[in-house]
């Protein structure tokens, strides 16, 4: 009885190492499989983006002459709003000047409505002759669109 048990025992612990590594190989083999399927399709991949970059630079280099005139207008137009923003400063200040030399209040929100909403005063507004001897108006140097949207630009509309 010992022995049967035994041999009970020993049918337990036998083991058919094929049997029991076959699923283990069959799972290897299919991932050896989807590895090389992934490696084809990442080639053609790489293959596919090489040829695309290669399109997408080629268009990008044809549209470089139209890139570069609207790079130019942009800093034209940079350039213009700052020479603008200049000379409406100096205007402002001539303005302020030329609003002390004549007692003129100064120009606020009240000022600007108060014509709309007092009586109409018969005192005469504030002519050349109010103005200090000596002291002439000289008019400021402004800016000329020619000067920052040059005409011979085949793109100016």
């Amino acid at each position: 009885m010992v022995s049967e048990l035994a041999n009970d025992y020993a049918n337990f612990l036998k083991l058919d190492m094929t049997k029991e590594l076959l699923p283990i190989h069959q799972s290897v083999d299919e991932m050896l499989t989807r590895l090389e399927e992934f490696e084809t399709l990442m080639n053609v991949m790489h293959s596919n983006q090489n040829d695309s970059s290669a399109k997408a630079f080629a268009k990008i280099l044809q549209c470089k002459p139209e890139i570069e005139i609207l790079n130019n207008r942009v800093n034209y137009l940079h350039i213009f709003v700052n020479k603008v923003n200049d000379d409406m400063t100096l205007l402002e200040r001539q303005v302020e000047a030329a609003e002390v030399q004549l007692g003129i209040p100064d120009a606020s929100i009240k000022s600007l409505l108060k014509p709309f909403f007092a009586k109409i005063s018969k005192e005469p507004l504030p002519t050349a002759s109010h103005v200090k001897p000596g002291s002439n108006y000289t008019k400021p140097t402004l800016f000329k669109t020619s000067e920052y949207f040059p005409r011979d630009d085949p793109q100016s509309s």
